[in-house]
């Protein structure tokens, strides 16, 4: 490693070192990485704490990617060999976070992940060819038809 890129990654590097020894478990958002705004928000199936406008960002614009919705606790910056918790998030949790017109987008997204990692529970009504109903439609001896529209 050339002798000043090795400085500049040290540059870098150094203030989140630093950080981390005078920082306890607890006294920082694993999302901001940032001291805790006044307004911190305990999630409940974990415990984990995070600024509420944290949470509330990054569940203002649900989308596929993010699924399923897991806690990301505990900060990295306070412990490097801690993993996320991973714990899902609790549908109390995501009502009081959420704005209304998100969480239905939210819902929508929750049933097609679910859907799709798990086809014998069920698939939508329709296909490539037709439309459907968008009925979500059961299984019964691995054929699929559907009750609603008789698809």
């Amino acid at each position: 490693v050339p002798a000043g890129r090795e400085d500049a990654c040290c540059a870098h590097v150094e203030p989140w070192v630093r950080r981390k020894e005078v920082t306890k478990v607890g006294e920082v958002c694993a999302l901001c990485l940032c001291e805790f705004d006044e307004d911190k928000y305990r999630l409940l199936r974990c415990g984990h704490v995070f600024c509420t406008g944290c949470l509330e960002n990054c569940l203002r614009e649900p989308s596929p990617a993010h699924f399923p919705l897991i806690c990301q606790g505990p900060s990295p910056v306070v412990d490097v060999a801690a993993q996320p918790c991973k714990e899902p998030l609790c549908w109390i949790d995501l009502v009081r976070l959420t704005p209304p017109e998100s969480l239905a987008a939210m819902k929508s997204i929750a049933v097609q992940a679910y859907l799709l990692a798990n086809p014998q529970e069920g698939v939508y009504c329709g296909s490539l060819v037709s439309s459907g109903c968008n009925a979500i439609v059961r299984p019964k001896d691995g054929k699929v038809a559907c009750e609603v529209c008789g698809e």
